[in-house]
């Protein structure tokens, strides 16, 4: 097996995301997806709250029998969080302020241990790539969020440049298309769309991990692309520093390449939009937050 993709799995954020994204997409991706006898895919399951959707995410995935890691959340953790007093006032005072443009940077600093415990986006990334490395089965690690998708011709190239001995890449490139219905994918080319921030896949020998340290929504993904040397628009995307006061790390010095294209299926959401993002994020969030509040082993 020459190529693995972890593709992991995480809570639907209500404004950022439709109440159901994750399971359709995940079941778009595994009924029309076709990767390769040389390909396996292995989901992980990154701390999804709501037991009904983990459990309806699950099913569907035994539907199609597919391998998946279940990285529980744990609510223990939450709890000795939120029962800290400090923590539970940074609470009150972000669904105190009206957000807009101006102040949804604090509002996301004041968040920050909450979205490290929920969303925990690279530390996923990290856990997957690790996981994918031990396995010691694959050449080439593909780390993917859970939207985005391959189409059948896209991954061909793809495989075909990561093949090809002559490159001696230790780094590939993908950037994202999106769609705003995922019937796009079946229907058009979109050869000629818009490209946005991608997703990697890495060699299986780098030593190199994302920063688990910065928060969904601070760019965590940028923030490596910057340190590999990977040139887009990403190099004036700093909300690491803005907002979190965490620099860059050092360069990495490697060999990329940038290699067209992915597929970014919809959100599922009549709110989302680029401008709308970072205040979408900070809502679903504290909306996260009291879903799990509800839960009667909770301290309130």
């Amino acid at each position: 097996m020459r190529f693995g993709v972890a593709r992991i799995l995480g809570n639907d954020l209500e404004g950022m995301h439709g109440g159901n994204q994750t399971y359709e997409n995940l079941k778009f991706t595994l009924q029309h997806e076709k990767l390769g006898n040389d390909t396996q895919v292995i989901y992980f399951l990154n701390r999804i709250v709501n037991l009904k959707k983990k459990k309806e995410l699950i099913d569907l995935l035994h539907r199609y029998r597919q391998k998946f890691i279940d990285m529980p959340f744990d609510y223990r953790r939450f709890n000795s969080t939120y029962v800290q007093l400090k923590n539970r006032k940074l609470l009150k005072e972000v669904e105190n302020l009206k957000l807009n443009e101006w102040n949804y940077r604090l509002a996301s600093k004041k968040l920050k241990k909450y979205n490290l415990l929920l969303i925990n986006n690279n530390g996923s990334r990290n856990y997957a790539f690790d996981y994918m490395k031990r396995l010691k089965r694959f050449q080439w690690i593909f780390i993917l969020d859970s939207n985005s998708y391959f189409m059948e011709d896209d991954f061909n190239k793809i495989k075909m440049n990561l093949s090809n001995i002559n490159l001696d890449l230790d780094v590939a490139y993908f950037p994202l298309v999106r769609v705003k219905e995922n019937k796009d994918v079946l229907e058009k080319s979109l050869n000629d769309e818009v490209h946005y921030e991608g997703q990697l896949a890495f060699r299986n020998y780098m030593d190199i991990k994302f920063n688990s340290e910065i928060p969904y929504g601070g760019a965590p993904k940028a923030e490596l692309l910057r340190v590999l040397g990977i040139p887009g628009p990403w190099k004036d995307w700093l909300d690491n520093v803005r907002t979190y006061g965490i620099q860059d790390r050092k360069k990495i010095e490697c060999k990329w390449k940038i290699i067209p294209k992915m597929i970014r299926l919809s959100a599922k959401s009549k709110d989302y939009g680029i401008k709308n993002n970072q205040i979408n994020r900070v809502h679903g969030l504290i909306n996260l937050i009291n879903f799990i509040l509800k839960r009667k082993n909770i301290v309130k």
